[in-house]
């Protein structure tokens, strides 16, 4: 059985050079343009906001998660108890709280046949 052959290394003539931006922008027939030095301290503002807004994002994103994963155990016990307390098929069923009781501080569950 003939040896594999070795994949050779590509020459220095071979390896394609990455394109500065100033070659990119020549290129590109006028669709990208360097932004004037005037809108630069107003471009670095917008950065470090669009930087600061994504932290919080992923803050957001955190406690969002983590208010579904307690919402879904509040569930869970909920319908374990529907279902001590004599309820048909309450894995099967909607439940969720009804928002304009809740809006008048009463905690009113909302079952219905789940029709999918």
């Amino acid at each position: 059985m003939p040896k594999p052959k070795k994949p050779m290394m590509p020459s220095m003539e071979q390896v394609p050079t990455k394109k500065t931006w100033e070659e990119i922008v020549k290129d590109s027939k006028g669709q990208l343009q360097f932004l004037p030095d005037v809108f630069t301290n107003q471009a670095e503002v917008l950065k470090e906001l669009r930087e600061n807004l994504n932290l919080e994002i992923k803050k957001i994103a955190k406690k969002e998660i983590n208010l579904n994963v307690k919402t879904q155990n509040l569930f869970f016990e909920i319908r374990e108890n529907l279902e001590k307390n004599g309820l048909d098929d309450v894995w099967v069923k909607d439940i969720n709280f009804e928002s304009s009781a809740i809006k008048e501080g009463k905690n009113v569950l909302v079952i219905m046949d789940n029709k999918k």
